[in-house]
């Protein structure tokens, strides 16, 4: 059975962190993490708790009460292994597509989506967001319009233009 210090590195590693980041994610230090790692020292309480948390794990395994680590889906339930965005929770953005088609479960009406309906979903998103791009540029031209006629009539008010008379 690997110790703890084995455990949180292997968990570090699966999620591609360095020993800073998952510092910075539960509060601590890179040195104490080292420390865990090396078995020199083990995780407070509150630490504990923060390692379960980021890693989406039970305490018991990295005590050692569990042998095989059950990741904890944010949804509810466990998986025997890291689905692609077991992170999420800690990110600040997402790719909308990306989320629709992940393993998350989602409903619309009290009924959950399958996975045809996430095909016509995204089908449908970048139909309209396709859509968007030369309206988006329409949008554009027509500010740059107004702010051409807007200057204009500023140029009027505080004098006259270039090859204009003024008014006053």
């Amino acid at each position: 059975m690997d110790s703890m210090g084995k455990k949180i590195r292997k968990l570090r590693k699966e999620c591609e962190w360095t020993q800073e980041d998952l510092a910075t994610r539960i509060e601590a230090t890179k040195q104490v993490i080292s420390n865990w790692e090396r078995d020199i020292a083990k995780p407070e309480l509150k630490h504990l708790i923060a390692l379960a948390e980021v890693f989406r794990i039970k305490t018991d395994y990295l005590l050692g009460l569990e042998e095989r680590t059950a990741y904890m889906h944010a949804q509810g339930g466990e998986k025997s292994k890291r689905g692609k965005h077991w992170d999420w929770v800690f990110q600040k953005s997402y790719d909308l597509i990306d989320v629709i088609q992940s393993d998350y479960r989602f409903k619309i009406n009290d009924r959950f989506l399958t996975p045809h309906d996430k095909d016509i979903i995204v089908d449908n998103i970048n139909r309209l967001y396709e859509l968007l791009d030369p309206l988006k540029q329409e949008y554009e031209d027509r500010i740059k319009e107004l702010e051409d006629q807007l200057n204009q009539l500023k140029g009027i008010t505080n004098g006259p233009m270039d090859g204009q008379e003024s008014l006053f």
